[in-house]
Parts: C-alpha cells; sequence; structure tokens
C-alpha cells in the first residue's frame, strides 16, 4: 500500500510513515503487524526499542485515520519491556573515572557529572554561553527546557577548567565550550558516539563497574546527591 498526501511534521512520525509506504503490513491489522513484532525481535532489536517503534506506529496510524486514509486504528501488539535497574557510580568511583580523562577532554563530562547536562546540551554550547565574571553557563533555545533558557553556576572545578582550557575570543566566532581535542571536525565538537567512546575508556581504566554515560554521570550524581539529603527540586 503506498500512501498519497503530505508528510506528518513529527520526525517519528515521518519514519514510521515511510516504514509502513514500504512494508508490506501496512494498513494492516493486528496478525500483520504482530508479525511485524516479530520480524523486528528475529533482526535484533530489543523490546524497549520494539516498544518505541510501535508508539510511532500508532501515532501514524492514528494521523492515517484522521485523514481518512483507513477507517480505524488497528490493535497493536503488547510488548514487556524488562524493567530497568541502572548501574551507578558511588562519588569515589565517579571521581576516579573522571581522574583518568585527560585533562584538555575532561571538562565536558564534569558539566555532565556536576550539573546534569544532557550530553547534547553540553555538546551544543558555545563560548559566548559562558560568563567569565559570574562563572555562570547559560542554556538557551534548543538547549534549554523553557523558553528563557536556564542558569547554570558552575562547581569551582568546572570553572578553573574553563579558566584554563578555554579561551575566552573563542566567543567571537561560535566556537564550542567544550571541544574534542581529538576531534576531526573543523569545529571539534564532541557527539554522543566519541562522549561515549571516552566515557567507556575512562571506566576501563579507572577499574570500576561498568556503567554507562548518563548513568555514570547525571544519574550517579543525582542519587549521589538525594541520600545526602538535597532536594529533588533543587536536583532537577
Amino acid at each position: 500500500m503506498r500512501i498519497a498526501g503530505p508528510l506528518p511534521a513529527s520526525s517519528r512520525c515521518r519514519q514510521t510513515r515511510v516504514m509502513l509506504d514500504l512494508h508490506p503490513s501496512a494498513g494492516a491489522g493486528f496478525a500483520e503487524l504482530e508479525d511485524l513484532d516479530t520480524l523486528l525481535s528475529k533482526q535484533g532489536l530489543s523490546p524497549k526499542t520494539r516498544s518505541h517503534v510501535f508508539a510511532a506506529v500508532r501515532v501514524c496510524m492514528r494521523w492515517l485515520k484522521k485523514r481518512r486514509v483507513i477507517s480505524e486504528v488497528p490493535d497493536l501488539p503488547t510488548i514487556r519491556v524488562p524493567e530497568h535497574d541502572p548501574a551507578l557510580l558511588d562519588p569515589e568511583q565517579q571521581r576516579a573515572v573522571l581522574d583518568v580523562i585527560p585533562t584538555e577532554r575532561r571538562g565536558i563530562f564534569l558539566a555532565l557529572a556536576h550539573h546534569g547536562l544532557r550530553p547534547s546540551e553540553a555538546a551544543r554550547l558555545n563560548v559566548a554561553d559562558y560568563d567569565y565574571a559570574s562563572g555562570v553557563i547559560r542554556l538557551r533555545g534548543a538547549s534549554a527546557k523553557t523558553r528563557t533558557g536556564r542558569a547554570i553556576p558552575c562547581s569551582a572545578e568546572l570553572r578553573d577548567w574553563i579558566t584554563t582550557q578555554v579561551d575566552p575570543a573563542g566567543r567571537l566566532v561560535g566556537a564550542a565550550l567544550f571541544q574534542n581535542s581529538r576531534g576531526r571536525t573543523a569545529g571539534k565538537r564532541w557527539n554522543l558516539d566519541t562522549l561515549e567512546d571516552q566515557w567507556r575508556a575512562a571506566v576501563t581504566a579507572a577499574g570500576v563497574p561498568t556503567v554507562a554515560l548518563y548513568e555514570g554521570t547525571k544519574h550517579s550524581s543525582a542519587t549521589s546527591a538525594r541520600r545526602a539529603g538535597v532536594a529533588l527540586e533543587v536536583i532537577q
């Protein structure tokens, strides 16, 4: 079945629309969609990934129903996603990992661990987003949860790192606040792959239990803060 008409605005819905265009189960019922789930499982997709796929399928089919391309949204397979018990580092273990990251590459990991920034948020920051006088990072636009953005007072360690490692003149040319010294792109910005590669190498070198980047920085720090009695509103 090929579907005519404009694509939905949502990127996930667009991707699903393409899948429905090309897959023989497009416009089919529960049995065909259940077969699709079996196929995805055989291809190695995890339950969580498959649940995301079918959530997008549901959104797209609702859109198709609104356009009267299909008469009803079929039932979708129920995918049970095992509960995830995140691995965490205690403060000493996290410190050990941070310490083995080369100094010139450590800044962005300090931002992730000390201030709970998401990798994408930290990677998008420019030198101009940091106030050298106040030691505050300003998250703006796509990097912030609110329209007005949010101000993040940096830890003493991160302030010292920025002072010694980042040239303030970079604000004039849109330079990244955190640069990957081994990066191959012109701007030497970090991306998720290079961040995860460096984190895995540091975890191995530090000899601590294997833990993913997000869990070893943001989640571990938040958990430690809660155990120390810091209010949830402050952590968030």
